[in-house]
C-alpha cells in the first residue's frame, strides 16, 4: 500500500503505526490515525498552491512521490531509498542470498520445496513472502529468501488473514501474482481450500507436490467449490519444480554472460 510505505517519511505516521496497519493489527485510534495523516497531507497540499485540494489529489500525490519522485516501482527496499532520497541513510548492497552449491536431486520435504520457490521467485524479480521464516532447507533459512515481512494491505482484512498463511506467494507492484500451496504429506484438500479463498483476485493458484499426488488433485477438482474453477488450479510436481529452477537459473547466468562487458 504506497500511503504505508511513503507516510512515515513525511512525518504523519509513525514506524509504529504503520507496521500495526501493515500486519492488519488495526484498532479504531489506527484507522483514525491514517485518516488524520491523509488529511495533514491534503491540508498541505491546499497550502502550497492547491486551495481545492480533495482526496483524490491526495492519492495522486502520493502515488507521484512513490513513482517518479522515490522511483520506487521496481525497487524491492523501499525504505531504504526513501532514506537514501531524503539523505537520511545511503544505500548498500545487501549480499546475494547463495543457494547451496550442491545439485538439486530430489524435493524429500515442505521446507526444501518452499526453499526452491523462494529462491525461483527471487530469480524471475518478484516480491517473496511466506509465514515459514523460521524454517531452514540444507542448512539455509527461509527467511533469507523472504523479501516482505507482511502482507501488503491490497484487500479486505478478512482475506488478508487467509492469504498470510498461504505457503509461499509472488508479489509484484504488492498484489499476489502466484500463490503457492506445498501438499508433502497432508494431503492436497486443504492447500485448495486455501487457495480458493483467493478465487476474487486475479492469480495463478498452484498445488506444488511429489507426482503421485495428482490423482488426488484431479479428483478433488471434481468436486465442489472447487469444480466451478477448475481451470484457476494449476499442478505441478516435485520435478516440474526443480527443471524449472534449473531454467531460470540458467536463463539468468546467460543472460548475464551475454551482456557482461
Amino acid at each position: 500500500m504506497k500511503p504505508l510505505t511513503v507516510l512515515p517519511y513525511l512525518g504523519f505516521l509513525t514506524e509504529k503505526e504503520t507496521k500495526n496497519i501493515s500486519y492488519g493489527y488495526t484498532s479504531g485510534r489506527d484507522y483514525e490515525k491514517f485518516m488524520e495523516a491523509l488529511q495533514k497531507v491534503r491540508e498541505e497540499l491546499k497550502n502550497n498552491g492547491l486551495p481545492e485540494a480533495d482526496f483524490i489529489d491526495v492519492d495522486f500525490f502520493i502515488w507521484y512521490l512513490f513513482e517518479h519522485v522515490f522511483e520506487l516501482k521496481f525497487k524491492r527496499d523501499k525504505k531504504m531509498a526513501i532514506k537514501s532520497a531524503l539523505g537520511i541513510e545511503e544505500i548498500t548492497a545487501k549480499p546475494e542470498i547463495a543457494i547451496p552449491t550442491k545439485e538439486i536431486r530430489e524435493i524429500t520435504n515442505h521446507s526444501e520445496a518452499e526453499f526452491i520457490l523462494l529462491k525461483l521467485g527471487q530469480i524471475l524479480g518478484y516480491d517473496t513472502y511466506s509465514p515459514d521464516r523460521n524454517k531452514d532447507a540444507d542448512g539455509q533459512k527461509l527467511e533469507d529468501l523472504i523479501f516482505l515481512d507482511a502482507i501488503p494491505q491490497f484487500s479486505t482484512p478478512s482475506l488478508l488473514d487467509t492469504i498470510r498463511n498461504i505457503d509461499v506467494i509472488w508479489f509484484e507492484d504488492e498484489f499476489p501474482v502466484c500463490c503457492f500451496e506445498v501438499e508433502h504429506t497432508t494431503g492436497v484438500t486443504t492447500g485448495l481450500l486455501r487457495l480458493y479463498q483467493t478465487s476474487q483476485l486475479n492469480t495463478k493458484l498452484f498445488v506444488i507436490a511429489p507426482a503421485d499426488v495428482l490423482k488426488k488433485f484431479e479428483t478433488e477438482m471434481n468436486k465442489m467449490p472447487f469444480r466451478k474453477m477448475k481451470n484457476r488450479y494449476i499442478f505441478r510436481s516435485y520435478q516440474d519444480l526443480i527443471n524449472f529452477y534449473y531454467l531460470a537459473k540458467n536463463y539468468t547466468k546467460s543472460k548475464s554472460d551475454f551482456f557482461k562487458e
